[in-house]
């Protein structure tokens, strides 16, 4: 037995002898290799500080309420009296349209007007003489048949009377469109007309100036993906930047989440409304805003830690030599292990 024990020690201490010896030499062969390169470690503290938990979005900067000042009548523009950025009243004047085509309309229909007038008088005076002649005679002088023939005159002429008017209206109506007016209070946002363009009143015609209320107050419309949409509820706070001015953040709030899906190359997502208040007025309507809706937020005492602290990444020229020393040492480990236990089969 103590005999054995020994042999047993002695094999031990004869199989790890080589088994170190390799290791040993390996490391050397591996650091002697790598001494020219020194190696580099950034370090940080960890520190206490607030966490949350975001959306990434992005969405342009609109206004909330705008209107667009399209013309009712055709013509060619004589001249117009605002320009961009300009504040106006409700009433104020924008647009002139050549008003000579309408002011001959308004004559024309006047005279037919007129010329009618003439005309329906002397007929509603043979049909009301008629009627007294049949209503106030005993025997009546005139007939059922021309009693009944003035009454329809008298209609037929008070029709021919409003059918008139309404055309002299109307042609009032037209000559006053010629004179495009502010129909609120308001800042020109966009002007989109020149002197000389003839411009047309067709439902598809274009807007010819673009009148916004209120600058100071704007919104964006955030497009969120449908993973995310979830999470996203109404009175979140936002946080966004844009390039005009990348070191200063803007805040919002979401004011709505539209249920109604939008899909684009087969994307899902769902628009999120968010109010802006502009009151210096830096904010330009059509600016990128580079959204971050919180949706959950953690106390000023979490221990953090930056997140490159948590990953690392070695160079694929070092990785492939590691690789190559690891593949060498095995050998070197497997003949070591085979000859010990030649040296213990022996003893």
């Amino acid at each position: 037995r103590r005999h054995t024990r020994l042999l047993t020690v002695t094999g031990v201490q004869t199989c790890a002898l080589p088994i170190f010896g390799a290791a040993g030499y390996g490391g050397y062969y591996f650091y002697s290799k790598k001494g020219s390169q020194e190696i580099e470690y950034s370090t940080t503290a960890v520190k206490k500080s607030s966490v949350r938990q975001t959306i990434t979005a992005t969405g342009a900067l609109q206004t909330v309420r705008q209107v667009d000042v399209s013309t009712l009548v055709s013509g060619e523009v004589i001249d117009f009296y605002k320009d961009f950025n300009d504040k106006v009243m409700k009433g104020d004047k924008l647009l002139q349209i050549d008003p000579a085509p309408y002011e001959l309309k308004l004559r024309t229909a006047q005279a037919n007007f007129d010329s009618n007038m003439a005309s329906t008088e002397k007929t509603m005076n043979d049909a009301n003489r008629t009627i007294k002649l049949y209503t106030e005679n005993k025997p009546a002088l005139a007939t059922q048949q021309e009693f009944e023939a003035a009454q329809t005159s008298l209609k037929q002429a008070a029709a021919s009377r409003l059918t008139s008017q309404v055309s002299l209206d109307q042609a009032k109506l037209d000559l006053s469109r010629t004179t495009i007016v502010a129909p609120e209070d308001g800042i020109v946002l966009n002007r989109a007309v020149e002197k000389g363009k003839t411009v047309n009143s067709s439902q598809n015609s274009s807007a010819l100036f673009t009148l916004v209320n209120d600058l100071t107050k704007l919104q964006v419309s955030a497009d969120v993906s449908e993973a995310d949409i979830g999470n996203a509820k109404e009175g979140q706070m936002v946080e966004f930047t844009v390039d005009a001015y990348p070191n200063r953040v803007f805040q919002g709030s979401v004011r709505q989440v539209r249920t109604a899906p939008k899909t684009s190359s087969g994307v899902v997502s769902y628009s999120c409304i968010i109010d802006v208040p502009n009151d210096d007025l830096s904010l330009r309507v059509g600016m990128t805003a580079n959204l971050a809706i919180i949706i959950a937020t953690r106390p000023t005492t979490t221990l953090v830690v930056p997140n490159a602290a948590l990953r690392t990444k070695i160079p694929d020229e070092v990785q492939q030599e590691m690789r190559s020393e690891e593949h060498t040492s095995e050998l070197q480990s497997q003949s070591t292990i085979s000859y010990a236990v030649f040296c213990l089969k022996k003893k």
